[in-house]
């Protein structure tokens, strides 16, 4: 059976000053499963993927993170290459030289005009993508490659699709866990 979550343990996590002990109560009662808050209506998608992450373990995140991250869509091989490498790194043994390496070949090629539009948007990604462990593991990844997937100059459509796809694919990580 899947562990319920609580308002306590939220509560323990620091959700954003919006959220009061009072409304998760009302939203989640006695406890909802990661499922469950996923699904939940009243919620917006980023306030589900804040509070989903931070009860994931820490593989799970990191996959989540570099999942995001290879939704980007560049030309740069350099970027492709430190998401690569970075997922070498934590899950298939690469060395932490080579994961440099290539974060710093994707840097140095990242530098032109939308740098800075990429690097807030990538910050924002990784934020609200994976939680502070998936944030330092997969940062690299996240950092210069989600940049492409969603800009600040975006509009607010797209980023709720992307939101809503990123809300999905957990859904599909959390039931892969449950068989588990």
């Amino acid at each position: 059976m899947p562990k319920k979550i609580t308002v306590t343990a939220i509560m323990r996590h620091g959700p954003c000053d919006g959220w009061t002990k009072e409304m998760i109560a009302d939203k989640i009662g006695k406890g909802k499963t990661l499922l469950e808050i996923s699904l939940l209506r009243g919620v917006t998608i980023a306030d589900k993927l804040w509070c989903i992450t931070r009860f994931l373990d820490d593989k799970t995140n990191r996959r989540f993170a570099i999942w995001c991250a290879r939704q980007c869509k560049t030309k740069a091989k350099e970027i492709g290459l430190s998401i690569d490498a970075t997922e070498d790194y934590y899950f298939g043994g690469g060395t932490k030289g080579n994961m440099d390496a290539a974060f710093r070949a994707a840097n140095d090629a990242s530098f032109g005009a939308d740098f800075r539009a990429a690097n807030d948007a990538a910050f924002r990604a990784a934020h609200w993508a994976a939680n502070d462990a998936a944030f330092r593991a997969a940062f690299r990844a996240a950092h210069w490659a989600d940049c492409w997937a969603t800009d600040w100059a975006t509009d607010w459509a797209t980023t709720c699709k992307i939101r809503q796809k990123q809300i999905r694919k957990l859904r599909s990580m959390i039931c892969d866990l449950e068989k588990e």
